[in-house]
């Protein structure tokens, strides 16, 4: 049985959920809280233990991003956001995910919705999943870019690429690790599952703490070195080269390469670099379910050159993208998410 926290400050939302969750066999919830006080009460003081938490964003006394901060430094605990779809509610939930918020669910729309039982069983399912979860303690450390890059690197850069990809648990690790890169004059690529509504306003929040420009990605725009791009979360972000030599960001419904699950696809992005002639490729995959990125690198590994950095057991909340990756034997080096950005430079130092 897995035990659930419900926290919301409508008493229709707090009666609906937990009807919802206690109709299923192995799941139940065994309190409620008003607001995030109560909750941050109730979880760090020992009254009750849990195994998953779903979280409302706006509350009175204690909002759910204070709790969420407070509950993930204290006592981590695996965390489903309850999100409306505004631009105020995704810009939250994004600052939740960074705090250590394990996935998020959008909030019906209205107190009568026809969309219910297409959230309900988003939820059941996220929570089923979160209860597996590595989740660890916020960390407080401050963010400080690693050493100085060798001029080396940038000598040579026209030719290389940096391709990163995730899924759960993303958003914390690519903050973590971005805010710590110095500036680099290498593109860099991120397919982070995440619906439309919400990429935009990821991209938003890397470029206001990261030492180099980050934005969503346009169809048709020219890739420029020290420039990050995010994939849109409707589309496939494909790299192409003109004759010119000239990389452009082609964005997509559908992939060439065939069906994938994901929209974006991390397999899309690895598959799309393994086209462009003679490009020196550092390949990221971090924590996410499933094993996007898998196929794509197999065959970018024999198309280009290429390192590939796999996030260890040890920090990724959901082991299955980098397990699929270290499991076939693409992984040139496994290392947790605190070591990543310092990895990272190592390996552009030998590309």
């Amino acid at each position: 049985m897995i035990s659930v926290l419900v926290v919301d400050d409508s008493a229709f939302m707090r009666k609906w959920m937990s009807d919802a969750i206690n109709q299923q066999e192995d799941l139940q919830v065994v309190a409620i809280a008003k607001n995030g006080k109560q909750a941050i009460e109730l979880i760090t003081k020992g009254t009750i233990s849990v195994d998953v938490i779903t979280m409302d964003v706006e509350m009175p006394v204690i909002d759910g991003l204070e709790a969420v901060e407070v509950i993930m430094e204290q006592n981590p605990t695996p965390i489903i956001m309850v999100s409306t779809l505004t631009r105020q509610g995704a810009t939250e939930t994004i600052r939740a995910l960074t705090l250590g918020a394990f996935d998020f669910v959008q909030k019906p729309s209205g107190a009568i919705s026809l969309n219910m039982e297409l959230v309900e069983e988003e939820l059941f399912t996220k929570i089923r999943l979160a209860k597996q979860a590595n989740v660890q303690s916020t960390d407080t450390e401050r963010a400080r870019p690693n050493a100085s890059v060798n001029d080396e690197i940038n000598r040579s850069a026209t030719k290389k690429v940096i391709a990163i990809g995730a899924s759960t648990g993303g958003p914390r690790v690519l903050q973590h690790v971005l805010e710590r890169l110095p500036p680099l004059d290498v593109p860099i690529f991120i397919v982070q599952h995440m619906p439309k509504a919400f990429t935009e306003t990821f991209a938003q929040r890397l470029d206001r703490i990261c030492k180099m420009p980050v934005k969503e990605a346009t169809d048709g725009e020219r890739v420029k070195n020290g420039v990050v791009y995010v994939a849109p979360g409707d589309r496939h972000m494909l790299i192409k080269e003109l004759m010119s030599g000239t990389k452009t960001i082609e964005l997509r419904v559908d992939s060439p390469y065939g069906r994938d699950i994901h929209q974006p696809s991390v397999n899309s992005l690895f598959y799309s670099l393994a086209t462009i002639e003679k490009t020196n490729v550092l390949a990221v995959v971090l924590t996410g379910m499933g094993n996007d990125g898998m196929n794509g690198l197999t065959l970018l590994k024999k198309e280009q050159e290429v390192t590939v950095i796999a996030e260890s057991k040890q920090s990724a909340v959901v082991y299955g993208m980098p397990k699929a990756v270290i499991d076939t034997g693409l992984a040139d080096y496994v290392v947790p998410a605190k070591q990543m950005a310092t990895e990272m430079l190592k390996a552009l130092r030998i590309l």
